[in-house]
């Protein structure tokens, strides 16, 4: 009896409220977040539907949960929100981008930059949109840019430190000059980053230090580029 009760007072009281609060009698104010994101006061059988597995807070993971049976309909309430994975928007919302820092960069050269970008991190298992970004900050897609450090191509690849090893996996890359083109450079570039990541546990801000060599704004610098990126893809998906 007392679980047809809890049943029955989830049903018709919690779960109604929380959907639409202007009907609850509490004034319409503007709910607290908790660090997960969530409104307060949300029951947690609703809070484990609502988020992703991935995105739960810490102390939920160890809950062992009873999900009564009205709750499924819930998953229908969730913000319709696209997942960035149309290859061709995101190599127009990359290509766009990077003719936006590099003026003399035309379509068809920009277009080449972010399908090799696509195809090497599709082998890495690396978000282009990170790698796009990156070569944003080191050389605002510049194939020939180059530094007083020895740095080559759209990522700035540190030819000494990272010579043999290139020589040694890939034919196509003998010397320093293999490092001004695109492809050459976006896989050689990708991968050492790639191994970054990996040594920090994926930690973007640690990798991004070692990538740069030493630069802790490192990762500040490529999360704005990242999200301008991202923004022309919602732009593009929104024109259909």
């Amino acid at each position: 009896m007392a679980k047809i009760v809890i049943v029955f007072l989830i049903a018709t009281v919690i779960f109604p409220a929380w959907i639409c609060p202007a009907s609850a009698s509490a004034p319409a104010e503007k709910q607290e977040e908790t660090s997960a994101g969530l409104p307060e006061g949300i029951p947690l059988e609703l809070a484990l539907l609502w988020l992703k597995a991935d995105e739960l807070p810490e102390e939920f993971k160890e809950i062992p949960i009873t999900v009564p049976l009205i709750m499924p309909a819930v998953t229908s309430m969730k913000t319709a929100n696209h997942e960035r994975d149309d290859p061709v928007l995101m190599v127009n919302a990359i290509s766009q981008v990077f003719m936006g820092y590099n003026k003399n960069l035309d379509n068809t050269t920009a277009n080449e930059y972010a399908n090799i970008i696509m195809n090497t991190c599709k082998n890495f298992g690396e978000d282009p949109f990170v790698i796009a970004a990156l070569i944003v900050v080191e050389s605002r897609a510049r194939a020939n840019a180059d530094s007083r450090r020895g740095d080559f191509g759209l990522m700035q690849v540190r030819w000494r430190v990272h010579r043999k090893n290139l020589t040694q996996k890939y034919p196509t890359i003998k010397t320093e000059k293999d490092m001004f083109k695109p492809r050459e450079n976006i896989i050689a570039g990708t991968e050492i980053f790639s191994n970054y990541r990996k040594s920090a546990d994926g930690d973007m801000a640690r990798a991004m230090i070692a990538y740069s060599g030493g630069s802790s704004s490192h990762w500040d610098k490529v999360s704005k580029v990242l999200s301008q990126i991202k923004m022309k893809y919602d732009e593009l998906h929104s024109k259909g």
